[in-house]
């Protein structure tokens, strides 16, 4: 086994890049979210579900795309992978400050710290189940 070092950028930038993707991923997914919520008979009713759906699989896809920038392979894959969801994380907090018309609905406090701790665990997760595969190399009968 090789002892390579890694240096920040190595991680910085496919995390970047995976971000910049489910960030992209998310807008798209909430146009089609309030399509799907518009169509309904109660939007109300299916808009936080919908929403969430949407924000994990925006997390996933950019976990997906940022371990396959990366290259990495096991354990380097979900680093990577998380570091894109800790992105996502932080804009999304950030994204929370904006004042709502129905704060009366509003989730409960640890409720809501166990979702956006599962932003990170999914984008983690992703990168690890579909990180690129190692290259196999086909020994020689002899």
């Amino acid at each position: 086994m090789k002892n390579e070092s890694r240096n920040f950028s190595d991680i910085l930038i496919p995390a970047a890049k995976g971000f910049a993707v489910s960030v992209i991923a998310a807008a798209v997914l909430i146009f089609v979210v309030s399509a799907v919520a518009y169509s309904a008979g109660d939007p109300d009713s299916v808009i936080r579900p919908l929403a969430l759906a949407a924000l994990y699989i925006s997390c996933a896809v950019g976990g997906i795309v940022s371990a396959r920038l990366s290259g990495e392979h096991g354990a380097a894959a979900a680093l990577v992978s998380a570091a894109a969801g800790l992105m996502l994380l932080i804009c999304v907090i950030f994204l929370s400050f904006i004042p709502t018309a129905a704060p009366d609905r509003a989730l409960s406090p640890a409720l809501s710290v166990a979702l956006h701790a599962l932003i990170v665990a999914v984008s983690a997760a992703c990168g690890m189940i579909f990180r690129p595969k190692k290259k196999r190399t086909h020994r020689r009968r002899r």
